[in-house]
């Protein structure tokens, strides 16, 4: 699926009356962004923040322009005993920053001759959620958690202008495409489905299925065009595995780990971003070292490939466990 970002909405000017004022090309251009769905591109971009189950890394989209993405998210989950006859408590908390980086040798793709212009433009997503929900027990160790989920986010836009029609668009599309910052309410919900893993050889199986729902609703932001309110929805599918190497690093064993996983974004996302869905397929140590790094109870070394429609990236880190 390639797609033309919502940024082709720049091409507005090209069919306005030279009488027009500047407003009114302004308004042209905020027509033909919401003609778009421009804001529906900045809610897909945001929801990268929020991924509680796949990696983040640096990914590249191809599409008009091709857009570079770098994601990192700090997910927090921990389970509550509420008692023998009560479901336990699932809570999470996410935090996120994504940014994307796009290029456009001429904004106006040579429709406006003498006017020319080109442009960095880059986006950059700031976000903190968290989830609550009761865990059921279904059997056969299969856990299932509807969740609450809300938050808030900071999205901001930077872009400089090169050529002879800088000026010009400068004054056209700054506040409405480009240069421009917003802050959002997030809330939402999420179904999960997981199982606690079973035994295959001496390996564990840990399957998990996880659906999302964002709405984001604008709080603060610079033009009416960036004030809509908009709903992105995605699936995960993940099937990890983990075992004993059989090292030792000082008092604590070594596992490996190994996944894969899946994430399919709803068709209007899809067309927003430029890619309906990627794959990831990962691997890694985990060091048991409560023993020796008290106030700790792992930390793993862990690195991913993803691939998909217009979709391709990697992951390298490192994370802890307390």
């Amino acid at each position: 699926m390639r797609r033309r970002l919502p940024f082709a909405a720049c091409l507005a000017f090209a069919a306005a009356a030279p009488a027009q004022t500047l407003e009114e090309l302004r308004d042209t251009v905020r027509d033909s962004a919401r003609a778009t769905r421009y804001p529906l591109f900045v809610a897909s971009f945001l929801g990268l923040t929020d991924e509680s189950e796949l990696s983040g890394g640096r990914f590249r989209i191809d599409g008009d322009p091709d857009t570079d993405v770098s994601v990192l998210t700090l997910p927090l989950h921990r389970e509550w005993d509420l008692g023998e006859r009560a479901p336990r408590l699932l809570t999470e908390a996410n935090f996120g920053y994504a940014t994307a980086e796009l290029e456009f040798a001429d904004l106006w793709a040579g429709t406006q001759p003498g006017f020319e212009t080109r442009c960095n433009a880059d986006f950059s997503a700031l976000a903190g959620f968290v989830g609550v929900g009761p865990l059921f027990d279904l059997g056969g160790d299969w856990r299932l958690a509807p969740l609450a989920v809300g938050g808030f986010a900071h999205v901001q836009s930077d872009a400089s202008y090169e050529g002879p029609g800088a000026p010009v668009s400068a004054a056209l599309l700054d506040g409405i495409l480009f240069n421009w910052d917003a802050t959002y309410a997030i809330y939402g919900g999420s179904v999960l489905l997981r199982n606690d893993g079973w035994q295959w050889g001496s390996a564990r199986v840990l399957p998990r299925l996880r659906y999302d729902l964002r709405r984001m609703q604008p709080l603060v932001v610079d033009d009416p065009v960036q004030d809509e309110v908009s709903t992105v929805q995605w699936l995960v599918g993940r099937l990890g595995f983990e075992g004993p190497t059989g090292w030792q690093f000082g008092d604590g064993g070594v596992d490996w780990l190994a996944d894969v996983g899946a994430k399919v974004f709803d068709p209007e996302a899809a067309k927003a971003l430029g890619t309906g869905h990627y794959f990831e397929v990962g691997g890694g140590l985990r060091w048991a070292c409560d023993e020796a790094l008290p106030g700790l109870s792992s930390a793993t070394l862990n690195g991913a490939v993803f691939y998909g429609e217009n979709f391709s990236g990697w992951t390298l880190g490192v994370s802890v466990a307390f």
